[in-house]
């Protein structure tokens, strides 16, 4: 698994509302892209109360055509039947579709001569965030 943001410390409130990770390259034969947000639990207490909600984007760039996967998380300390939940999770499979060039049929990621970038953004949507990110993707055995 290549890590792409690994631990960045995020801070969002009124006076901050946005975050952009850097844009990288990512492996054409890419299958998982995955945006991990740390969650206040017992023993990570995180100013990141359940009124605070956050926006998450997954942005895929194929030859300069934009993609997005998103999702929001509320905060506060949450548990299932195993436990405290640590991390908010947005995992995105782009493995096929209409990438690039529309006029031609779809074709899955990866293939033929493309120019593949991500990166991920957070958007704050209330109250005030802090939390802990780590992106990364996943390539085929």
């Amino acid at each position: 698994m290549a890590i792409i943001a690994n631990n960045l410390a995020i801070s969002l409130r009124t006076d901050a509302r946005q975050f952009r990770s850097t844009v990288v390259p990512l492996h054409p034969q890419a299958d998982v892209i995955e945006v991990r947000l740390a969650r206040p639990t017992t023993l990570n207490p995180l100013s990141w109360p359940a009124n605070a909600t956050v926006q998450v984007a997954i942005v895929l760039m194929v030859d300069g055509v934009e993609y997005r996967c998103t999702g929001s998380a509320s905060g506060g300390i949450r548990a299932d039947q195993r436990g405290e939940i640590p991390f908010y999770r947005l995992a995105w499979s782009p493995a096929f579709g209409f990438f690039g060039d529309r006029s031609r049929p779809p074709r899955w990621l990866g293939e033929g001569k493309a120019i593949y970038t991500v990166h991920t953004e957070l958007i704050w949507l209330a109250g005030s965030i802090e939390t802990v990110l780590d992106m990364s993707t996943r390539e085929p055995v």
